[in-house]
Order: structure tokens, then sequence, then C-alpha cells
């Protein structure tokens, strides 16, 4: 759990040893067969609520103008590596992020064509 945690986040954005505890938990509980809701953490018929849904929530919104600016340079500037890169390494990236480089590198070839059109 914790080596596919750590491909999700960055050293200084990872949960807390107490919130990681309850994430493993949670995702042990539901990763049984008897469950398809992975987020189906049931007690006493309620729905349990650590306070860790809304911490993966803020992280997401968070990460989100990251996630574009970072997504949108790398395929601008670096478009053949990073597509390369997306297309090898499957889940390092967030889906946010493999659409942002693919706008980049679309953008790259944009103006890559003007400048040869108009040139």
């Amino acid at each position: 759990f914790l080596a596919r945690t750590a491909h999700t986040h960055t050293p200084d954005t990872m949960p807390s040893p107490a919130a990681m505890r309850r994430l493993e938990e949670r995702w042990l509980d539901s990763s049984g067969p008897s469950n398809s809701n992975p987020y189906a953490a049931v007690e006493d018929g309620a729905r349990r609520n650590d306070g860790i849904e809304d911490e993966e929530d803020d992280d997401d919104e968070r990460g989100a103008l990251e996630d574009l600016l970072w997504g949108n340079l790398m395929g601008f500037f670096w478009p053949v590596g990073a597509a390369l890169w997306l297309v090898r390494e499957d889940g390092v990236w967030s889906k946010r992020r493999q659409m942002s480089v693919v706008t980049g590198v679309m953008m790259n070839m944009v103006f890559g064509g003007l400048r040869m059109g108009l040139g």
C-alpha cells in the first residue's frame, strides 16, 4: 500500500502515518470480494467518515492547477519525451496531467505548423 501511495504523492504531500493507517484499513476493507464499491466502508448501516475523504478532495483540488501547468509545459517544451513517458509509465501521472501533456503536445504542433506556414 505504501508503494502504491508513494507513486501518487510527492514526499512533501504524503499523508501522515495515522492517515496512512486509516487509508490502508479502508483500502483493505473495501477490496474484499463482497464490496463492489471501493468507498463502501459501512458500520451499523451508516457511511463511515474519518475526515480522510475531505483531505483527499482538498488534495485533488490543490493539485489541479499544478497538474494543468506542469502537464502543458512538459507537453509543449518536451513533447517527444513527455509523450513517450506518458505511454510507457502507466499510473505515474494523474488523468488530469496526462490530458494536459496531450494538450501541450497539440499546442506545440499548432505553433510549429503556424511557424512553418508563415515562415
